[in-house]
């Protein structure tokens, strides 16, 4: 019973200390990003809108995989020096609650955590992006006009025929100042494309036909005109305008494994997000892996403000070498899946032969004396 008391003492005083940094990362963006867009947040939503903090949210989900590791890493080691300093853990191990026991509330949080990262992955950064992108229209002009150029969308429809749309619309399934390019002497420009199961419904429809002359000139125009040969899936053009990084496990998943995917992302490019988005939460027990033997080493003086630095400091490296391999999946010069476990196998690896040799060195020493 006491082992299950002191199993809860440590699981929730880390995981308060997790939260309370999560808040503090969260407000600091929300201030340096508000203070940059002082004044289209103070001209527009105000400083007290419940808008404006749903959408810092939602920015705030999309780096999740980021702050909530290094959340997890500050709590665990801040948690354990505690313990290490105030004599507690070794209360602990005198009391019967070897490091073994020790370590399983800190497993437990980072299971629970792993969940929250999955449900994020897979429900909140997917939905966050149209918000993002409706309020940054909107309200914050400055953010939007970063995104203007990308505002122009390729739906491959064949080798020779695509459709180039610039907004989409869920509600309508439609999309607007729409061009389709059916072969090299035939285009269509509409204002919208109504997108039914079977076929697709132009508004203000203009032909553009090739002369002998190599130039386009209009030829037809009419109020409404149906392409029967045309059929477009409204949750694959849902899917288009997403960024690859910003979709759902489930789609991933599901776009790994089917055709329908290949017009719209590159196969090696879902396979590698896929993956990544996959291992990213495991992060969390690699911390503990990493940060538990070294925060539970009995000593004199502990060099807790080095071992947080270097801690902060390893942690920066592998996201920079696992987003440089990513980028290496993404472009097919590394196969996906090993572009995703090569830096943690490398990381394991090294402190794993770091731990034996430290394992060997004691045995050494140990034997030289006897």
């Amino acid at each position: 019973m006491n082992i299950l008391l002191w199993h809860r003492y440590l699981f929730f005083k880390t995981a308060a200390r997790t939260a309370l940094l999560l808040l503090l990362f969260f407000l600091l963006y929300l201030l340096i990003d508000a203070s940059i867009h002082l004044k289209q947040v103070a001209g527009t939503l105000g400083f007290f809108s419940p808008t404006l903090y749903l959408y810092y949210t939602f920015i705030f989900s999309q780096m999740l995989e980021l702050f909530l590791p290094l959340a997890f890493l500050l709590s665990a080691t801040s948690t354990l020096f505690y313990l290490n300093h105030h004599r507690e853990l070794l209360a602990f191990q005198v009391g019967g609650l070897g490091k073994r026991n020790l370590i399983l509330p800190f497993l437990a949080l980072s299971a629970l955590l792993m969940v929250v990262m999955y449900a994020n992955e897979e429900w909140v950064r997917p939905r966050s992006v149209k918000f993002i992108d409706k309020i940054e229209t909107r309200y914050l002009k400055a953010k939007g006009a970063q995104h203007k150029k990308s505002n122009i969308h390729c739906y491959p429809i064949s080798d020779s025929s695509k459709v180039i749309f610039s907004n989409f619309s869920s509600e309508e399934s439609a999309l607007t100042d729409v061009f389709f390019i059916r072969d090299s002497k035939t285009i269509f420009h509409a204002k919208k494309l109504v997108m039914h199961p079977n076929y697709s419904e132009g508004v203000s429809v203009d032909q553009f036909s090739q002369n002998s002359n190599g130039h386009f000139i209009k030829t037809k125009s009419d109020n409404k005109r149906a392409f029967l040969s045309l059929k477009i899936d409204p949750r694959l053009i849902d899917v288009k305008i997403t960024p690859v990084k910003h979709l759902s496990l489930s789609d991933l998943f599901n776009f790994s494994f089917s055709q329908d995917a290949l017009p719209l992302f590159p196969l090696a490019q879902i396979k590698t997000h896929f993956f990544y988005k996959c291992f990213i939460p495991f992060l969390l027990p690699l911390i503990l892996l990493f940060v538990f033997p070294v925060c539970t080493t009995f000593s004199r003086k502990t060099p807790t403000l080095l071992i947080t630095a270097i801690s902060i400091f390893s942690l920066v490296i592998f996201y920079i070498l696992q987003n440089a391999f990513l980028l290496l999946g993404e472009s097919g010069v590394v196969p996906p899946l090993l572009s995703i476990i090569i830096v943690p196998i490398f990381t394991v690896s090294a402190f794993l032969a770091k731990q034996a040799y430290s394992f060997y060195a004691i045995r050494k020493n140990t034997s030289s004396l006897t």
